[in-house]
């Protein structure tokens, strides 16, 4: 009497490991993008909040500021820390001293060299802008 034999052949084994390679080729990609749209959430959020609080102020004080803690922040990296804040004021030379600012401009600068939206900008006027990639996409 012969026993039944059990196990996998060797045929089975590779099919299953190409099914699984031709799978993960599929969703890695996707789930890459579904990371970096994760961390551009980030950015938004940051530049959001930092205009709700440049319009504060300007209501405030008839004027904006470049300078962090004016605005409530303690630092210039988004809250996840995927992105550096770069604030920019004008006309040129204003400030507290001097004439007032009526215009900002901020913008986060992605930390990860392989992003495709390396910059996404927002203006006082509501103007959204992005470096690398196209803005659509960039703020989608």
């Amino acid at each position: 009497m012969q026993r039944a034999r059990t196990g996998f052949t060797l045929i089975e084994l590779i099919t299953v490991l190409a099914i699984v390679a031709v799978l993960a080729a599929v969703a890695l990609p996707s789930y890459q993008a579904s990371i970096e749209r994760g961390r551009r959430a980030d950015a938004k959020a940051l530049l959001m909040h930092v205009v709700s609080r440049q319009e504060s102020l300007f209501t405030e004080m008839i004027s904006y500021s470049s300078v962090y803690s004016d605005l409530g922040l303690t630092s210039d990296k988004s809250p996840e820390g995927h992105y550096q804040l770069h604030i920019e004021t004008g006309p040129s030379g204003c400030g507290p001293a001097a004439t007032k600012c009526t215009y900002f401009k901020v913008a986060a600068i992605s930390l990860k060299s392989s992003d495709q939206c390396t910059r996404l900008s927002l203006d006082s006027r509501g103007t959204r802008s992005s470096a690398g990639a196209d803005t659509d996409f960039c703020w989608r």
